[in-house]
């Protein structure tokens, strides 16, 4: 059996979570063909062990942060974040490779979701400071004060989970 899965982009101009016919700036297609020739079994990669921390956002009406990152046998790590309430979730994934890690890279999300003022593309971060020992969310836009807001989280009250 065979399928194409299409991509779109583009850039969600009315912020309403989804793109519209007119949004969409490119379509990229994922196909499976035929079978390709076998290549030499590798090691599975697999989660070695995960963070998760989520909770509200002090003085914004009902939203809600969440971050959660997975470290890989390999040293890399997949994190996850997003802001959500009732109506709307919206967040990114991030990819980051152990020698990343090793020069000190925080593992961070950043995205785009303007909640204050004019539509202007506020910018979300959210990361884990394991020096500091907590998860931080940082919210940056020219329409608010004090710009930017920061929000955290000591990690003690996130929840971890060792995979064997």
């Amino acid at each position: 059996m065979f399928f194409k899965l299409q991509i779109n982009t583009g850039l969600d101009e009315n912020h309403d979570g989804k793109l519209n016919e007119s949004e969409i700036t490119q379509s990229s297609y994922i196909c499976n063909g035929k079978t390709g020739v076998s290549g030499a079994a590798g090691e599975m990669t697999r989660s070695y062990q995960s963070i998760s921390c989520s909770g509200p956002l002090e003085n914004l009406n009902d939203i809600l942060w969440s971050y959660e990152i997975h470290q890989l046998n390999s040293g890399d790590v997949i994190v996850t974040a997003s802001i959500f309430n009732t109506d709307t979730t919206v967040g990114s994934v991030a990819y980051y490779s152990g020698t990343e890690l090793a020069n000190a890279v925080k593992p961070a999300v950043t995205f785009v979701y303007d909640i204050v003022g004019q539509k202007n593309y506020g910018v979300w971060t959210i990361y884990l400071d394991e020096v500091e020992g907590r998860t931080v969310v940082v919210y940056n836009d020219t329409n608010q004060t004090p710009n930017p807001s920061v929000w955290s989280m000591t990690t003690d009250k996130c929840t971890t989970t060792l995979f064997e």
